[in-house]
């Protein structure tokens, strides 16, 4: 009997039984009774909310799944610390990360009318930006951005209600002068105002020249709105054409995100096992190395990978997750899974 069988099975037995699950020494020994799923009441997910044009990440009832909350308990957890979910309070600031927010920070600072921070899918950009506005100054008024599409007609629409404006029934003249207006308000006040678009790839050349027609709002030295633009690597290829020269002449600040080295996934996993209450060992050197190897250093397989392993290493009963609960995680991905890893 696989391990994956194994979990489904001690899942409905504990489900059905109610029992209490022995911490490990990491919880300081205390025993957390199992819920079973159909008592869970479904809770709000972890979101933000934006007060004085900073966002903050909402206080929530916590409403993880049965599994989970089993081998939370099972290994010392006080939460989830592999959900794929953002998150900026697990964020990771390893060199890139570091380098990448250095960047993000730097831009603010010195008004860069343009930031571009461009990663591979899963590498930690949207995780990158929470945490910017988390910290960001009460001075600045943040509008996020993070539905993007390639139709351009609306999007002065989406940026408006990004940073809480009318914009309905406005002719596309008005609504640009609505938004001017609301720039100088801001600058009046002392306020800068920041437009962050997240998926920035998906806009079209026509999009991207309309934010720089927005940029033109700027006169002389009085900087009324800067513009962080985030996105996969193809935004990369997309700012590089000729016919988005101009644009691309604007952007000061700019930064690619790559994979976690092979050397930063074990202390990757280690970092989100402490913030989530454990920082006993769990994942033998080994494990990570081979994690390391699969994942290639994308944090959100990494994730995906973690949380498997530790599913398995609660059904087997196991302290620590080794090298052959690993494999046993890739090889059941390999013949039960829908995306099976590279």
């Amino acid at each position: 009997m696989s391990l994956i069988e194994q979990a489904v099975i001690r899942l409905e037995q504990l489900g059905k039984a109610g029992v209490t699950i022995p911490c490990s020494a990491g919880d300081n020994g205390r025993q957390t009774p199992f819920v079973p799923a159909a008592s869970v009441t479904p809770q709000a997910t972890s979101h933000f909310e934006r007060q004085s044009g900073v966002f903050t990440k909402a206080s929530v009832s916590p409403s993880a799944d049965a599994a989970s909350n089993i081998y939370c308990a099972y290994y010392g957890l006080k939460e989830r610390p592999f959900s794929i979910q953002t998150d900026p309070d697990f964020i990771f600031l390893g060199l890139r990360h570091t380098l990448a927010y250095a960047m993000l920070e730097y831009g603010i600072q010195s008004q860069a009318q343009f930031t571009v921070i461009s990663g591979e899918i899963g590498c930690g950009k949207t995780t990158l930006i929470r945490h910017l506005l988390n910290n960001i100054g009460r001075n600045h008024t943040v509008g996020l951005v993070t539905n993007t599409h390639k139709d351009s007609n609306d999007l002065l629409d989406w940026i408006m209600l990004a940073f809480g404006q009318p914009y309905a029934g406005l002719s596309r003249v008005a609504l640009f002068d609505a938004f001017q207006q609301f720039l100088i308000a801001e600058y009046r006040t002392g306020r800068q105002v920041v437009l962050i678009i997240d998926e920035a790839q998906n806009l079209n050349t026509s999009s991207l020249e309309g934010l720089r027609m927005l940029s033109n709002i700027n006169a002389e030295k009085h900087l009324l709105l800067q513009m962080i633009l985030v996105g996969q690597p193809q935004l990369k290829d997309l700012l590089r054409q000729a016919d988005l020269r101009q644009f691309a002449q604007r952007v000061s600040v700019d930064f690619h995100i790559t994979p976690l080295a092979s050397t930063e996934v074990e202390d990757y996993i280690k970092h989100r096992l402490a913030v989530a209450g454990r920082n006993a060992l769990l994942f033998t050197p080994k494990a990570c190395e081979k994690i390391a190897l699969i994942s290639r250093g994308i944090p959100r397989c990494i994730n995906t990978l973690c949380e498997t392993a530790m599913v398995y290493g609660f059904s087997a009963e196991a302290e620590i997750i080794d090298l052959d609960l690993i494999d046993e995680v890739v090889r059941d991905k390999i013949e039960y899974g829908v995306f099976t890893p590279d």
